[in-house]
C-alpha cells in the first residue's frame, strides 16, 4: 500500500510541475521555443560565435515593445557579423522573409559622445510581419579575429527576458584544447564528443524561467543561472595580458601636473587631496558607459582620456589614480570580483580554477592609501559620503598593477552598518515642541567624507526637520 501512495503522490507532484511549466508560458509575452549559442574556438585562434532562435510571440505588448527589433552589438575592427536568416511566420502559417532595408547598421547608443569609440557598430534587424502567435527566426554568426580577446572565455547568462523552452549551448575546441567550466545557480551536465578535429561540450537544458522582475535583486546579476568558460587555466595568463597595457604606466602630462599642482596648494590634507582629484575627474570628465567586451578589453591612457575629456570606468579609474599619484598620494587600480568566483591566492572558489575569464570583473575602483587611514576605495564614476571598502562585503578585489610578478587578491569583510538614534522630546503648555537627538551612524551610513570637507552639513541628515530648527549640534566624534 505504501508503494501505491508514492506513487501517486510522484504522479500528483509531476502533474502540478506540469502545470506550473505551461502555466509560466501561457503567461507570457512571449516564450523562446528554441534557443540555440555555439562558440568555437578555432586553430589560428580566431573564434566564432552562433546565434539562433525561434521565438513565439504571444502578446501585443510584446512585438510593439519587447522583441520588434533586434539589437546586435559588435566591433568591426576585430568582428565580422553575417545574418545567416531572418524571417516571421504568421499565425496563419506565412512565411515573410525580412527585406533589405529592415537591417540598418548604427553607432551603439552607449558609444554616442564617445569619439574614441565610434567605430563600434550596432546592427538593428527590424522584424515585420509580426502578430500575436506568429514566430520570429533570426540566425547570424560573429566571426572575432585571434586578437580580439587576451583568451577564449564567456560569462553567458542562461535565462531571458521570456522563458525558454529549450535552450542549447555548444562549445566547440581544438582536441588538443582543455575547456574549464561551471554553470552558476543551475544544474546541467554537458554531453562531450568529439567531432572531427573538434571537441564539444554540449548543454541542452530545458523549461527555463525568465528573468526575476522583483526589485533588490542581487548586485551584478549575482542570481542568475550562468556558464562561466575559458580555454586558460590560469588568470595569471589572462591578467598579465591585460595589465601590460601602456595605460598601467600611469603617465601624466604637463597639463595634468598643473592641475595636480594646483589642488595639492588649496590643502594641506592628503584626504582631502584624494577626494578633490576625484570630484575633479567625476564631475569633469564624462563617463563612457561602454563594456570591455566591446573594447576588446583595451584601455586608452591617462593621457588620452583627459585629452578626450571622457572615458570608460576602466579609464577614468586609471586617470585618477595616475593623478593620485602625481599628488604623492598611493594609489593602485583595483577590479572587483564577487568572492565566489576566486580566492586570495587567485584561484577559483566556486568553479575549480576557471580563472582565465576577464569576464567575471564586475567593477573597477581606486585604493588609496594615506598615513592614519584605513584602506580608502574611491570610484571614479560617482561620488560617495564614504570609503567605498563598507560596501565591499562578499566581493573580492584584484590589484591592477604592471610590476606586479604575482596576481594579488584579497576577500574584503567588515561589520554590518548600523544606525543608532536616542531622542529626548519635551512639549510644553503651548505645544512648542524641543528636542534633543543623539544619533551614531557606523560604516557605510557614516558621512564621513561629506563631514571632513564640512561639519555643517550635519544639519542636513534629519529628514522632516529643516536646518533653520536646528539651533545646535555637536560632533561628538567623527572617524571613518
Amino acid at each position: 500500500m505504501k508503494y501505491l501512495y508514492s506513487i501517486i503522490l510522484s504522479i500528483a507532484i509531476n502533474l502540478v510541475l506540469c502545470n506550473f511549466s505551461q502555466a509560466q508560458y501561457d503567461d507570457a509575452d512571449a516564450v523562446y521555443i528554441k534557443l540555440l549559442k555555439e562558440y568555437q574556438l578555432n586553430e589560428d585562434g580566431s573564434f566564432d560565435y552562433h546565434f539562433s532562435e525561434n521565438l513565439k510571440l504571444q502578446t501585443y505588448l510584446a512585438f510593439n515593445y519587447h522583441y520588434g527589433e533586434t539589437f546586435i552589438t559588435y566591433n568591426p575592427e576585430y568582428q565580422k557579423l553575417k545574418i545567416n536568416s531572418s524571417y516571421t511566420i504568421m499565425a496563419n502559417g506565412k512565411k515573410v522573409i525580412t527585406p533589405g532595408n529592415a537591417f540598418n547598421e548604427v553607432l551603439p547608443g552607449f558609444a554616442s559622445g564617445a569619439p574614441a569609440y565610434n567605430n563600434l557598430r550596432q546592427m538593428v534587424v527590424v522584424h515585420t510581419a509580426l502578430e500575436r502567435n506568429s514566430y520570429i527566426y533570426l540566425d547570424y554568426n560573429i566571426t572575432s579575429s585571434k586578437n580580439f580577446l587576451p583568451a577564449f572565455m564567456g560569462n553567458e547568462v542562461l535565462s531571458e527576458n521570456s522563458p525558454i523552452k529549450e535552450l542549447t549551448i555548444n562549445i566547440r575546441i581544438p582536441k588538443d584544447k582543455t575547456l574549464y567550466y561551471k554553470l552558476i545557480n543551475i544544474r546541467a551536465t554537458p554531453f562531450i564528443y568529439n567531432d572531427k578535429n573538434m571537441k564539444v561540450y554540449s548543454w541542452t537544458i530545458k523549461n527555463i524561467q525568465r528573468h526575476p522582475n522583483e526589485a533588490l535583486q542581487a548586485k551584478y546579476g549575482k542570481s542568475l543561472p550562468r556558464l562561466l568558460f575559458s580555454t586558460e587555466y590560469s588568470l595569471n595568463k589572462v591578467y598579465d595580458d591585460f595589465i601590460n597595457q601602456p595605460a598601467f604606466k600611469f603617465e601624466v602630462n604637463e597639463q595634468m601636473s598643473k592641475a595636480v599642482d594646483s589642488i595639492v596648494k588649496k590643502n594641506e590634507n592628503k584626504l582631502n587631496i584624494a577626494l578633490d582629484l576625484q570630484k575633479k575627474i567625476v564631475k569633469n570628465f564624462a563617463y563612457y558607459h561602454i563594456p570591455l567586451i566591446y573594447t576588446a578589453y583595451r584601455c586608452r591612457t591617462a593621457e588620452e582620456t583627459w585629452q578626450s575629456n571622457g572615458g570608460t570606468k576602466l579609464e577614468k579609474t586609471i586617470l585618477l589614480t595616475a593623478l593620485l599619484n602625481k599628488a604623492n598620494i598611493k594609489a593602485i587600480p583595483v577590479a572587483v570580483i564577487t568572492s565566489d568566483k576566486i580566492d586570495k591566492k587567485g584561484n577559483s572558489l566556486s568553479f575549480k580554477n576557471i580563472t582565465g575569464n576577464l569576464m567575471t570583473i564586475n567593477d573597477f575602483l581606486v585604493r588609496v592609501k594615506i598615513k592614519a587611514y584605513n584602506d580608502i576605495y574611491l570610484s571614479a564614476t560617482s561620488l560617495a559620503n564614504q570609503n567605498l571598502i563598507y560596501q565591499l562585503k562578499n566581493n573580492t578585489l584584484l590589484l591592477l598593477k604592471s610590476d606586479k610578478k604575482k596576481l594579488i587578491a584579497y576577500d574584503k569583510k567588515q561589520n554590518d552598518n548600523e544606525i543608532s538614534v536616542i531622542g529626548k522630546f519635551i512639549i510644553n503648555a503651548k505645544y512648542d515642541l524641543k528636542s534633543q537627538i543623539s544619533v551614531k551612524l557606523t560604516n557605510a551610513l557614516n558621512p564621513f567624507f561629506t563631514l571632513t570637507r564640512d561639519k555643517d552639513k550635519a544639519k542636513n541628515f534629519f529628514k522632516g526637520i529643516s536646518y533653520s530648527d536646528i539651533k545646535n549640534y555637536n560632533i561628538n566624534k567623527l572617524e571613518e
